[in-house]
């Protein structure tokens, strides 16, 4: 087992590492998820957040930051180029855009930044007094102090019935989802497709790391019988979810609930996936919502597909 998950580990270091040595050597062409995702040899919906994970901010976050860094390097010591050249040639899209994005990471405009080179005085936002691209090994992953009961689970495709809502929030509240929701159970129970075995989901279509909450579309849905096919506001699918999940169990009424989420979830892809050998599936992520029999608590199970690597 020790052996697996360092093997696994290592590799998934190496295709993050690639992604970064990628980053350096074309700041100056787009650098858009699906061509990161690539490199990586993930599929966009999962490379983020493994990106995230092991890294410890979104790569557009890091790609802002590695860009910063390498032109501050050149307002320093290329003294033959302009400022316009050096932010076209670190992949801004405009001087302008350039000049705020650096007085907001320095503190300081690019001209006063070429000021304080007789002063051998260079402000950094780590306080460390030098500029340097920030490496993997900087952001170990997340780990805790308990054991964290994830589990494996197997799951079939699954026929939905669902309702389609925009918009999320922080807080993983939002009375057009409930509504949502509540609007699927009274049609499934007027219809009689109530059973024991109903289960009701959640699919986030958008990732909230690179789409505006406000336009991240999410799915409500409930599992009915085969054969049922509608369209209108209530819209039959089949979801392709045939394969193993791992699952971790939410407590959804929990006050630090939204917290906590980002933080397991984080900890699921940097590192319980490469620990168990694992690598994350091209289907989608899955939340699966229930009530316990005994306290009558909602919880969540949020379900990463993974595969065998």
């Amino acid at each position: 087992m020790s052996e697996l998950r360092d093997k696994t580990r290592q590799i998934y270091l190496e295709r993050v590492n690639a992604v970064l040595e990628y980053i350096d050597q074309n700041l100056h062409s787009p650098l858009h998820l699906e061509t990161l995702s690539k490199v990586a040899g993930f599929s966009p919906y999962h490379f983020h957040r493994i990106f995230q994970a092991m890294i410890g901010e979104s790569a557009q976050s890091y790609i802002k930051k590695v860009r910063l860094n390498a032109a501050a390097y050149q307002l320093l010591y290329s003294p033959e180029r302009t400022i316009t050249e050096i932010s076209m040639d670190c992949g801004f899209s405009s001087p302008s855009d350039f000049a705020r994005s650096f007085k907001a990471y320095y503190q300081i405009s690019p001209s006063k930044f070429i000021q304080l080179k007789s002063t051998n005085t260079i402000l950094h936002p780590e306080g460390d007094g030098t500029i340097c691209p920030v490496r993997l090994e900087k952001y170990p992953a997340l780990t805790f102090n308990e054991p964290l009961d994830i589990r494996l689970r197997e799951l079939p495709d699954l026929h939905v019935a669902y309702i389609r809502n925009t918009g999320l929030s922080k807080n993983f509240q939002s009375i057009q989802i409930e509504k949502a929701y509540h609007r699927l159970f009274q049609w499934s129970k007027a219809h009689h497709f109530i059973t024991p075995e109903t289960l009701f989901l959640g699919i986030t279509l958008d990732s909230p790391e690179f789409t505006a909450l406000e336009k991240c579309r999410y799915d409500a849905c409930i599992t009915v019988p085969e054969g049922i096919h509608l369209e209108g506001e209530i819209r039959t699918r089949l979801v392709s979810s045939q394969g193993e999940y791992a699952t971790y169990r939410f407590r959804r009424q929990d006050p630090e609930f939204p917290r906590t989420f980002f933080e397991i979830s984080s900890f699921m892809y940097g590192s319980w996936l490469p620990d168990h050998g694992f690598l994350p599936d091209d289907r989608p992520f899955l939340e699966f919502y229930l009530t316990e029999t005994v306290t009558r608590e909602v919880v969540m199970d949020f379900c990463i597909p993974v595969k065998p690597l």
